[in-house]
């Protein structure tokens, strides 16, 4: 009697389980189609303005579709988040292009405006659901920047100071000190914002050669029984762009050092053989291209290079595409970039 009272039990939680699962998969796909019913009107003056084929309309309705099942599903995950703001960004950026080459000014900024609205909306949600992630802050402050859109709301924020400084700190550690120290004379009883400055403080005071030892012997272990994970030539590409090298270099110059660690850390990534490499490899690429430093011919001839010869080899993210573009300075150059990442509707 016990046995079948369980099994008559479990029969029911597990029926129960499937209907909540059911009903939440209702209310997600019509909260899907909603957002697509939202598009109409967009989708129409793309058509119209024929700043995008029929075909490319249809590849953007599947991709939206796509990420909005992503980002609405049960599991909220942060990437899915940054990819569908990311895909926004690049046809933000193809109309750009395409209106200029084809001098289309009909309907001008009442298309951009509905994308930009959506993206400006996608950022809102991802800074309350992952409030911790400071990278989200900077390239929400980058976007509004980009559209002239009032960030004195968002950089009032302490946490928006703190990640000011961590943008910094991969190339100069006493600058991200001093965005940090300014952000405490404005929020001066924020826990946060001291927590941050007394880890920079201790990373500013650490940096001396006590540990190198130590390193070189862990670095050997990884490279002889872990080479085959993509984590251990990342941390090692990294540890060459920061000017941590494996072998001594002479002092030839700030330029001349500068060029060392980039030429070093592409040689790790190219070390490692690894495709899964190709997104965190270009990455690396981009950040440093961002930053205004010394050697900036030599980044740039560098990232170009390596999107080129990781388009041959994988799909490339729609953030690669985006910087390929605004690395493109000519227009003819940046649509037949463009057209790869919008490639032929292919049906469902």
């Amino acid at each position: 009697m016990v046995r079948v009272r369980f099994q008559n039990e479990t029969a029911c939680f597990i029926k129960t389980c499937l209907l909540i699962g059911i009903n939440l998969a209702v209310i997600m796909g019509e909260q899907v189609e909603r957002h697509m019913e939202s598009m109409t009107e967009e989708i129409e003056e793309m058509r119209r303005t024929k700043l995008f084929s029929l075909e490319e309309t249809r590849e953007i309705l599947r991709r939206r579709k796509h990420f909005g099942y992503k980002i609405n599903g049960v599991i909220k995950n942060l990437q899915d988040y940054k990819d569908y703001i990311m895909y926004e960004k690049l046809i933000l950026k193809t109309i750009k292009l395409r209106r200029n080459k084809y001098r289309v000014a009909d309907r001008k900024n009442s298309l951009e405006f509905k994308i930009i609205k959506r993206i400006k909306h996608l950022y809102e949600v991802v800074l309350q659901r992952f409030s911790n992630d400071f990278s989200v802050y900077l390239s929400y402050f980058k976007f509004c920047k980009e559209c002239n859109y009032n960030r004195a709301e968002l950089f009032s924020k302490p946490r928006s100071v703190a990640s000011s400084s961590c943008l910094v700190y991969s190339s100069d550690l006493h600058q991200a000190l001093n965005v940090i120290h300014k952000g405490l004379t404005i929020h001066k009883d924020c826990q946060a914002l001291y927590s941050e400055a007394i880890q920079l403080e201790i990373l500013n005071r650490d940096k001396d050669d006590w540990h190198k030892d130590n390193t070189l012997i862990i670095i050997e272990r990884l490279r002889k029984y872990y080479s085959d994970e993509v984590i251990v030539w990342e941390t090692l590409a990294q540890r060459e762009k920061n000017g941590f090298h494996s072998h001594p270099v002479m002092d030839n110059g700030k330029v001349r050092k500068a060029e060392i660690c980039i030429s070093r850390c592409c040689l790790k990534y190219k070390e490692g053989k690894k495709p899964a490499l190709w997104t965190s490899y270009l990455d690396c690429l981009i950040e440093l291209q961002e930053q205004s430093d010394v050697a900036s011919g030599i980044k740039k001839n560098n990232l170009l290079s390596v999107l080129e010869e990781a388009n041959t080899e994988t799909t490339l993210a729609d953030r690669h595409f985006i910087t390929w573009v605004k690395l493109t300075e000519n227009e003819d150059d940046a649509l037949r970039i463009l057209e790869k990442a919008f490639p032929p509707y292919q049906g469902l």
